[in-house]
């Protein structure tokens, strides 16, 4: 092979390994700060003191091979190493993260609970210890790989260095993406953090054959000119890459608040975010590496770029909207399909590359510049590892500012012109001081103040805009003149934007929501009458409410989230309640709760709440005072980022041990923007630590999860009705009686549990993180998990009531709101249940029925009998009496329908049609099995594979019943894949419960302890 053909192979073998080195390294990052999250938790300082380790790692390893690179003889082996022992520690990275987070957890940190200083930097100082190592090892690779390759090509270092910058930075882009939408999902963090590892060897191996054949050849080693070394220009070119290294990460940071805002706050929102930024700076490497080593004067070059990247980024602000309006149209235009949701986030990355390419490709151009500029002028390979350094650390510096300062003091606009200050002053400066030319001194001055005055000057960006929720389908509109509404409140924090709008109804009544980075997290009408019901304000209300008719002799409670405040202001409502600690990870959040405090001031006048700006992890984890009665959670969507970590098995073991021995978790799950597997992998991750749950649904789409840290789950109790203040919260969510909450009961964990296990779906983990990666999926295709609805009412038979042996006749007094699924039925049958008269049921008049019951009664009775009338009562009035009654009216009443539909004189006529399945239906309303299984197999023979759904359950459920476990299975397996969903759903629920009591190995140990 000729010695061109060799160094070309040579040449790929290197830039081939530093973009496996790349990917690797982006996805170490992704995935220890997913690590770093769960101890740490997710506060502000906790983000950037994760984001500043691996910087700072970068920084020093940069710092560290620059003072010995020259020293090194062979840089490529010694890169090679480097990369091995990256991989070998990679291996081992989950076992001592879970060892020395578990000895801190349970031996270190409680004993430092009284000292939060102390606490605080035995935090930090345990996260540095995990990850700091390998990160200085990661900042080493590329000084010792640009040196091995200067060496050998020392006329063409430009090219070289530009190629190593581009190739890390392409396979960093690429790694960002295939490592949070395909290995994390299949692998889980272990999983991807053993192929982070896998790559490493890989590039260790490239870089060694390439070593072997470089090694033969002559390298010599360019020492530093002395005065280079003592020269200005080194201490411009660190001073310059410091700036343009803080300036960089200033816009990325303001660039991710703001696209949150354009494609919803979720993981991989904020991955496609990364992967455009770093792609940006991948194909400024590119553009450079041509023109590098032709440049005579890269710092004046570098001035230009410096100009023109702040004048890029200030024009993101100008193009805000488009980004906006190019969302609002993707959403439009594309169906809700699996091949939509792929070009939904092509489209979301293409937005944000639409905003961040433009700058970023100039901020990819600068460190080749600064290092070649080093290299031209005599200061050596140690100036390669000088200048990353110095760019990191300056990157370091803008994470903190940004996080606490820049971004919660000027907000977006102020934050972004900050960054593009630093480049324009730095052009400017540049241009002064590298050229001969007096014009062009004054240029670079000229255009820093006409930009940025011009930028001031211009309004600020519309709020209404920012907080529309376009990712969710909505229009980003800006209020007109006519229309009454107005921003309340609105404010940048530091780990995301909350706003407050007001708006007025045509009937005067106003109402707030509040959001939080655009994502609307609830509403409340002000000044409304009783009747006048938000559509939170019965999941809020039930929330706090819920535990209170539990357990009424709650003392000490916890809430997670305060969000409007109206679940922390329902459980006030109790008087035996004592202390209430409400933990909210953004301060700006309880702020806004204050608006709403027209309707939920006690929360903040109460002596007995305490607040807390922290994260919910990290407070419990830490928690040592007394034991709580009761821990309510109310995190926001499941898509959100961080908010699954609230659903991880890890964590419901840490609130476990924070509650008291009889105490209850109290936990919000939005059915809404959720499938079968992320509902299950959350009960699934509940039931490895709690005894028992019990299910109740606020609404058709809020699910709310009440367990027990042991025995079983609390029957509803009458104490909480007579408390005045807890009253009102009820009347307004429609529960005023034991039977309105028995109403919204749909299981406990005896009836769920055999789902979980046929169902398969793993436990929601912090390291298998299976609801994380599948909402924003489900949020997109508009899914929704509607099984419990189906299950209550089953085509009319009460299929969990049933499998609880729960008689439905005994509730009584329901005062349903429109929000909740069985609202017209129990609207239509309320005095049907009421037990003070029998004759109340009878004058129930049924949707969908002009006559009520007992005209229908008379006219059956009459002589001669009418067919027309038995025709018309057998096609409409019974099928209805099924569907509605036989769920919700007493079974004596039921009884006494039939006895006297039996000894009416169309009863003849009434059987004449169908006489076997009159009898069925009478003997599935009467809880006959042995009838109901007999004649219902008569009729699925006649009947079509999906057809006849009362039929098919009521049949599945008396087989059950009767211990004919093989049969209700084939039922289910003999279902056509068009199957509608709430038969294949409630069929899928018999048969699990068949499986269950069939295989002897297999029992729900409720009430044990976990």
């Amino acid at each position: 092979m000729s010695a061109g053909r060799t160094a070309r192979a040579t040449n790929w073998f290197c830039y081939t390994a530093f973009a496996l080195s790349g990917f690797a390294g982006l996805m170490y990052e992704s995935v220890w700060a997913r690590y770093l999250r769960t101890f740490l938790g997710a506060e502000a300082h906790a983000q950037a003191l994760t984001l500043a380790l691996f910087m700072g790692g970068l920084a020093l390893g940069a710092w560290v091979v620059a003072r010995c690179s020259a020293r090194i003889a062979r840089p490529l082996l010694a890169y090679a190493g480097l990369e091995l022992l990256l991989a070998l520690l990679a291996m081992v990275f989950h076992f001592l993260f879970e060892t020395l987070t578990g000895w801190s957890f349970t031996a270190v940190l409680p004993a430092l609970s009284d000292y939060p200083g102390a606490m605080a930097v035995c935090k930090w100082g345990l996260a540095a210890l995990l990850i700091f190592p390998q990160c200085v090892l990661l900042g080493g690779t590329f000084p010792l790989l640009a040196a091995g390759m200067t060496r050998a090509r020392p006329g063409a270092a430009g090219h070289a260095l530009a190629c190593l910058y581009f190739t890390n930075s392409a396979g960093g882009a690429i790694g960002v993406l295939v490592n949070g939408f395909l290995i994390i999902p299949v692998l889980g963090l272990p999983g991807a953090l053993v192929t982070a590892g896998l790559l490493n060897g890989a590039a260790a191996l490239l870089v060694w054959l390439a070593a072997r054949v470089i090694g033969q050849e002559s390298t010599r080693v360019l020492p530093p000119s002395p005065a280079a070394a003592a020269s200005g220009r080194q201490r411009l070119c660190l001073l310059a890459a410091a700036v343009t290294g803080a300036a960089s990460l200033v816009y990325q940071l303001v660039w991710v608040r703001l696209l949150n805002m354009v494609l919803g706050a979720s993981t991989h929102s904020f991955e496609l975010m990364l992967s455009a930024f770093i792609g940006g700076l991948a194909l400024g490497g590119l553009w450079i590496r041509r023109h590098a080593d032709r440049i005579d004067n890269p710092l004046f070059v570098l001035g230009i770029i410096q100009l023109v990247m702040g004048g890029l980024a200030i024009a993101t602000l100008l193009l805000y909207r488009q980004a906006f309006d190019g969302m609002y149209w993707l959403l439009q235009a594309l169906q809700r399909t699996e091949p939509g949701y792929l070009l939904f986030n092509l489209g979301s990355h293409a937005l944000a590359l639409l905003v961040m390419l433009p700058a970023t490709i100039c901020a990819g151009m600068t460190l080749p510049l600064l290092t070649r500029h080093q290299l031209v002028y005599g200061a050596g390979e140690p100036a390669i590892g000088r200048i990353y350094a110095a760019n990191t650390l300056g990157a370091i510096l803008a994470v903190f500012l940004t996080a606490h300062l820049l971004l919660p003091g000027l907000g977006v606009k102020g934050a972004l012109l900050t960054g593009a200050a630093l480049d324009l002053a730095l052009g400017s400066g540049l241009l002064a001081l590298t050229t001969a030319r007096m014009r062009w001194r004054p240029v670079g001055a000229l255009l820093t103040v006409g930009i940025l005055l011009t930028t001031i000057l211009l309004p600020g960006m519309d709020r209404f805009i920012l907080s529309s929720g376009v990712f969710m389908g909505n229009r980003p509109t800006t209020p007109t003149a006519t229309e009454e509404r107005e921003m309340d409140f609105y404010r940048d924090g530091k780990t995301a934007t909350i706003a407050v709008l007001r708006d007025r109804a045509e009937d005067g009544v106003e109402r707030l929501a509040f959001t939080t980075n655009g994502k609307g997290n609830g509403a409340l009408f002000m000044n409304t009458p009783p009747e006048r019901v938000s559509h939170d304000e019965p999941s809020f209300g039930m929330l706090g409410a819920l535990p209170l008719l539990l357990q009424p002799d709650l003392e000490r409670a916890a809430c997670i989230g305060i969000g409007t405040g109206f679940s922390a202001h329902a459980l006030l409502g109790s008087p035996r309640l004592e202390h209430l600690d409400i933990i909210e990870l953004e301060p700006a959040t309880i702020a806004a709760a204050r608006r709403f405090a027209a309707r939920t001031g006690d929360v903040f006048s109460d002596s007995r709440v305490r607040f807390h700006a922290a994260d919910a992890r990290t407070f419990f984890h830490s928690h040592t005072g007394p034991k709580y009665d009761l821990i309510m959670s109310n995190p926001s969507n499941l898509w959100v980022s961080g908010v699954s970590a609230l659903y991880t098995e890890q964590f419901y073991a840490a609130l476990r041990n924070s509650l008291s021995a009889d105490g209850l978790l109290v936990q919000w799950l939005q059915l809404y923007n959720a499938d079968e597997q992320m509902v299950f992998s959350v009960l699934h991750a509940l039931g490895r630590h709690f005894t028992d749950y019990a299910l109740y649904q606020a609404t058709s789409s809020d699910l709310m999860i009440v367990a027990v840290r042991r025995g079983r789950a609390p029957q509803p109790q009458p104490q909480a009705f007579a408390w005045p203040t807890l009253t009102t919260t009820l009347t307004r969510i429609g529960v005023v009686h034991e039977a309105d909450l028995a109403l919204r009961w749909v299981g406990n964990r005896e009836q769920i549990e055999p789902l979980v296990e046929v169902i398969q779906a793993p436990p929601n983990s912090d390291y298998y993180p299976l609801v994380e990666q599948r909402a924003v999926r489900a949020r997109f295709l508009g899914q929704s998990y509607q099984a419990f609805s189906y299950w209550r009412d089953a085509y009319g038979y009460p299929l969990l009531n049933e499998l609880a042996e729960r008689d439905l006749g005994a509730r009584a007094g329901l005062t349903q709101r429109r929000f909740f699924a069985p609202s017209i039925q129990a609207a239509r049958l309320r005095q049907a249940l009421l037990p003070r008269a029998e004759q109340q049921w009878r004058d129930l008049t049924l949707p969908n029925l002009t006559l009520p019951i007992s005209e229908w009664l008379a006219r059956l009775q009459r002589q001669p009998c009418d067919q027309m009338l038995a025709q018309t009562f057998a096609g409409r009035a019974l099928p209805e009496l099924v569907r509605l009654g036989g769920a919700w009216l007493p079974q004596a009443s039921l009884e006494r329908l039939y006895a006297e539909l039996d000894a009416s004189a169309c009863a003849a006529a009434l059987r004449a049609g169908a006489p076997q399945a009159w009898d069925f239906i009478r003997a599935a309303l009467l809880r006959d099995y042995e009838t109901t299984a007999r004649l219902g197999g008569i009729l699925l023979e006649q009947a079509p594979p999906d057809g006849a759904p009362y039929v098919r359950v009521a049949t599945a459920a008396a087989r059950l019943r009767l211990g004919q476990y093989e049969q209700v299975l084939t039922m289910l397996e003999a279902l056509p894949e068009t199957t509608p969903q709430p038969l294949a759903q409630a069929m899928t629920l018999l048969a699990a419960h068949a499986a269950a009591r069939k295989n002897p190995l297999f029992s729900v140990a409720v009430g044990d302890s976990p």
